[in-house]
């Protein structure tokens, strides 16, 4: 599954039983059911935050999968990179935290450690003969958007950044064009339904960043074409998801469309998908939504001049914060890497 959202049973967020666990796996001789559980549970100790535990169980799969020559490995391969590329995430928001050299120093090594490896993995799992299309197209979809959180993180801290990390980063930088083609090249179409809505969502909303950010645009298609693929692969995942009444995806797709409005000025059109999409996650309770749509209204209000309406969603969007603190409460990694 494209989200790699699982709601895993919450014992297991116990860390003193990690060791235990992995010792009992140890244990098992190299076989499918012994790939599968080290894989599984690799899986839940990321969607509870618990990412170096996450690595090392990732790893134990790997290593088994490649001594009985697993089908399974580019998948495998895929999931420590989505790991590595969450530490990655996790490190950054620690460097911002750190309150003396030596620290900053150490998440320094643990950003530019995971982004090498989360790079490898990724492209190892893509370019190996046993990937299917679904591993390529969300291989090249996750180096994307890691190329653009990288080098927005290494332009705010250029000063501060090593001389390893700003090769990886133009590295990747450099491989923006390919990446694009290679997506734009896969098609969707016989991927199930929520997975073809997440990949339109996640590439139309990794454009849209881009065309915020003026530097990122060097050697990429012309911010017109962009603009026009934003919009239509957020309209191609509405429809599918209108169609499967996926409301959490409809409202994503509005937001995504809601914003590139915005950014291109077409104000009124900007304000009726921001209401359509903040009245769909409403209705699903989904705050984490409302409170972007929120914001988004409220910047349009005072592009406006209406500061009342401004005041009115900003103090709403404050309200839905509120309404997420008990998600980041129950250890969504996402989310708590997102606010």
């Amino acid at each position: 599954n494209l989200s790699q959202n699982l709601c895993p049973p919450v014992g297991i967020a116990s860390s003193s039983t990690i060791p235990e666990l992995l010792s009992q796996l140890k244990q098992q001789p190299a076989s499918q059911v012994r790939i599968l559980a080290l894989r599984s549970l690799g899986t839940t100790l990321r969607q509870i935050g618990n990412l170096s535990a996450s690595e090392m169980m990732l790893n134990q799969a790997l290593s088994s999968a490649q001594t009985v020559a697993n089908q399974d490995i580019p998948s495998l391969l895929l999931s420590l990179a989505i790991t590595e590329q969450a530490q990655v995430k996790q490190a950054q928001v620690h460097y911002d935290l750190a309150e003396d050299y030596d620290r900053e120093v150490i998440e320094l090594e643990t950003i530019e450690t995971n982004l090498e490896n989360a790079i490898a993995h990724y492209q190892q799992a893509a370019n190996s003969s046993q990937a299917n299309a679904t591993i390529q197209l969300q291989s090249a979809l996750n180096l994307l958007r890691l190329s653009r959180d990288i080098d927005q993180w290494v332009t705010r801290y250029q000063t501060f950044t090593t001389p390893k990390l700003q090769a990886l980063q133009k590295n990747l930088a450099s491989e923006r064009p390919q990446l694009i083609e290679e997506i734009e090249s896969m098609s969707l179409e016989a991927l199930p339904a929520v997975e073809a809505i997440q990949a339109h969502l996640h590439y139309g909303e990794t454009l849209l960043q881009f065309l915020s950010t003026p530097n990122l645009m060097i050697g990429l298609p012309a911010s017109s074409k962009m603009a026009d693929t934003t919009r239509d692969r957020a309209q191609t995942a509405l429809q599918l998801a209108r169609k499967i009444g996926d409301q959490r995806h409809q409202s994503l797709a509005l937001g995504i469309l809601a914003r590139l409005n915005y950014q291109t000025n077409r104000l009124e059109a900007a304000q009726s998908t921001a209401m359509e999409a903040l009245n769909l996650a409403q209705s699903i309770s989904a705050w984490d939504l409302s409170y972007q749509w929120r914001y988004l209204l409220a910047q349009l209000a005072q592009k406006q001049r209406n500061s009342t309406k401004a005041i009115e969603h900003y103090r709403a969007a404050i309200v839905n914060l509120n309404q997420v603190r008990e998600m980041l409460s129950g250890g969504n990694l996402e989310l708590q890497l997102s606010f």
